[in-house]
């Protein structure tokens, strides 16, 4: 019961399903393909969504920002998943 209830859990959680779509996505890719997702890591307090999309945006359009967070206390975890509108502006970035 405990198993199936943790596994509940970690199912409905947004940020291991990004980074399951993200695996998923390197899986799938064959030879020039790539996937438009990247991970940033080592993200400092005090640059969130608004400053990532700000940011990135001047390689292309950012369809998506997924800043992980705590779910105790709602502080950044120091990582993050951006999406992009193209593969190629996501090769580059």
């Amino acid at each position: 019961l405990a198993a199936g209830k943790k596994s509940l859990v970690s199912a409905a959680d947004p940020v291991a399903a990004s980074a399951r779509a993200a695996k998923t996505a390197k899986k799938d890719e064959a030879g020039d393909d790539a996937s438009n997702v990247i991970y940033v890591g080592h993200v400092p307090h005090g640059f969130y969504e608004d400053e990532m999309r700000g940011f990135f945006g001047q390689f292309g359009a950012v369809t998506k920002v997924r800043l992980s967070r705590s779910k105790k206390t709602g502080g950044s975890k120091g990582y993050a998943f951006v999406a992009f509108a193209d593969a190629d502006v996501a090769r580059i970035a």
